[in-house]
C-alpha cells in the first residue's frame, strides 16, 4: 500500500518525543529506563503480555528475559506463563521451584523447538537462581498455556482415575482413548462421520470432567488437593485439544478455539492455582494482540481483554531488518533455518518506527496520542507476522495487513536482529 505522508510524519514525530530509548536488551542492568512502565503497572496490572514478531529472535528473547526481571524484582509478580503446552512445562516449574533435574533437561522436555534455545535456558536458569534466595510467596512459577500437546495430559488423567477410582477406567479410555487419532482436516468423503465422532468424545470428556468434580470431595481426601486440582485441569486440557480439533475446526477457528483456551488457561492459573498473583505472558504478537483483525478469529489478547480489562496489558515487538531463525518451508524435512530481512518496505508500520532513528527503544501507546496518530493507527497497515514457519520466496516477506490502533498497549522496537541460538536439544 502506499504511504499516507503527512499522518507518517505526524507519527513519527509523535514517536520522536515519546520514545524511550532502552539502555541495554539483556538482564542485569538495572530498571532506570523501563521507569516510563512504573505508573502503568502500578495502576493494577495483573498481566502483563510479551508478544514477538517472530519465533526465533535472540534480541527479543534477550529483552522479555530483562522485562521478567523487572516485573518480577520491581512489580511483585510471581507467575511466567508461554506459549508452550500446558502438560508439558511442569518439568520446568519443578527445577525452578525445587531444582529438580537441570535447566536443559527441563527446557528440553517441553518438546518446542522455538524455546529450546540458549536465551531461554538463560532465563530458567535465572528464575532457578531467584527463587532459591526468596520465600514460599515470593518464588515464581513456571506453566505452559498451550493446549498443543496433550502427551502427558492423557497419561496424568489416565493415572489419577485409575488411583481412585479404577472401577471407572471405562470413563477415561472412551474419552481420552481416542484423542490419538483425532485429525484437523479429514478426508473430504469422511467428514460427517468423523464429526459424528468428535462430537462423541467431546461429550465423553464433558462426562468425564464431571465425573471427576462430581466427586471432588472424596478423591481429594484419598489424595491431596493439589493432586486433585492438577488432574481435573489436565482432563480439561484434553477436552481443550479436542474441541480446537474436533468440530471438525480448521484455520482461524482452530486458531481461535486455541486462543481460548490459553486464555482461560492464564485465567485458571492466576485465579485458582495463584490467587491474587501477578503473570508476564510470552507468545507471538498474534496472540497477544487484542485483535487479530480478520472476521471470526478472537486472539488470546482480546479474550485476556475481557477477562481483566485494563489490568491486561500488551506489548508488541518490532524489529526493522536482520535474522531470526524458523523452518524453512522450501526444505524437505522442513529444517530449522536461519534467516535474515532487509529492511522493512516503505509504508509498513515496522518502517514508521524505524524513521524514530533510535536502534532499540519502547513507547508508551497507552498515552494521550495527537489526533493524527490515531487516524494513522485506524488505518490499514502491513506489519510483519512471522510465526514457526517461513520461506524466503514467501511475499512480501510475511506482512499481514491490520490497524495498528487499540491492538498494543506498547510497543519495542528493535533495529537489528539476529538469529536465536539453538540448544544441542533445540536442533529438532
Amino acid at each position: 500500500m502506499q504511504s499516507d505522508a503527512p499522518l507518517d510524519a505526524a507519527t513519527i514525530k509523535w514517536l520522536k518525543e515519546n520514545a524511550i530509548p532502552l539502555a541495554s536488551l539483556e538482564a542485569g542492568h538495572g530498571f532506570q529506563d523501563l521507569e516510563m512502565l512504573d505508573e502503568v503497572i502500578d495502576n493494577g496490572v495483573r498481566v502483563v503480555g510479551l508478544g514477538e514478531a517472530t519465533h526465533g529472535t535472540r534480541e527479543v528473547f534477550q529483552f522479555k528475559h530483562r522485562m521478567l526481571e523487572y516485573l518480577v524484582v520491581k512489580k511483585g509478580f510471581t507467575v511466567f506463563v508461554i506459549e508452550a503446552g500446558y502438560d508439558v512445562c511442569t518439568g520446568i516449574n519443578d527445577y525452578v521451584l525445587y531444582g529438580q533435574g537441570t535447566a536443559a533437561w527441563a527446557l528440553a522436555g517441553q518438546g518446542f523447538w522455538t524455546w529450546d534455545t540458549e536465551e531461554v535456558l538463560a532465563m530458567i536458569e535465572w528464575i532457578r537462581q531467584y527463587n532459591v534466595t526468596k520465600p514460599q510467596g515470593r518464588k515464581v512459577k513456571f506453566y505452559g498455556s498451550d493446549i498443543q500437546s496433550i502427551v502427558n495430559a492423557t497419561k496424568i488423567v489416565r493415572d489419577y482415575v485409575n488411583n481412585v477410582a479404577p472401577e471407572a477406567a471405562h470413563l477415561v479410555e472412551s474419552a481420552i482413548g481416542p484423542l490419538s487419532t483425532i485429525k484437523t482436516e479429514p478426508a473430504s468423503d469422511e467428514v460427517e462421520a468423523r464429526a459424528a465422532h468428535k462430537a462423541k468424545v467431546i461429550d465423553n470428556l464433558y462426562t468425564l470432567i464431571g465425573f471427576i468434580s462430581h466427586h471432588r470431595m472424596r478423591f481429594t481426601r484419598m489424595t491431596s488437593p493439589e493432586e486433585y486440582e492438577f488432574a481435573l485441569q489436565h482432563a480439561r486440557v484434553c477436552l481443550q485439544y479436542c474441541v480446537m480439533l474436533g468440530r471438525p475446526r480448521i484455520g482461524l477457528d482452530a486458531f481461535a478455539e486455541r486462543d481460548l483456551s490459553m486464555a482461560e488457561n492464564i485465567e485458571y492459573i492466576i485465579n485458582v492455582l495463584e490467587p491474587g498473583a501477578k503473570a508476564v505472558v510470552w507468545a507471538h504478537n498474534g496472540h497477544v494482540t487484542r485483535s487479530y483483525g480478520t472476521e471470526g478469529s478472537t486472539t488470546m489478547g482480546q479474550q485476556l481483554h475481557n477477562i481483566f480489562g485494563q489490568a491486561y496489558y500488551n506489548i508488541a515487538f518490532l524489529f526493522n531488518q536482520g535474522g531470526f531463525q524458523s523452518r524453512d518451508m522450501l526444505e524437505p524435512n522442513y529444517s530449522l533455518t536461519g534467516f535474515r530481512l532487509p529492511p522493512a518496505r516503505e509504508g509498513t508500520v515496522e518502517w514508521v518506527f524505524a524513521q524514530v532513528g533510535l536502534d532499540n527503544y519502547m513507547v508508551n501507546l497507552r498515552q494521550n496520542k495527537l489526533d493524527a496518530v490515531e487516524r494513522w493507527m485506524d488505518q490499514e497497515r502491513p506489519m510483519r507476522q512471522i510465526g514457526a514457519n517461513f520461506a524466503v520466496n514467501w511475499a512480501p516477506e510475511k506482512y499481514e495487513t491490520t490497524k495498528p490502533i487499540n491492538r498494543f498497549d506498547a510497543v519495542v522496537y528493535m533495529e537489528k536482529t539476529s538469529r536465536a541460538r539453538p540448544n544441542p536439544t533445540g536442533w529438532r
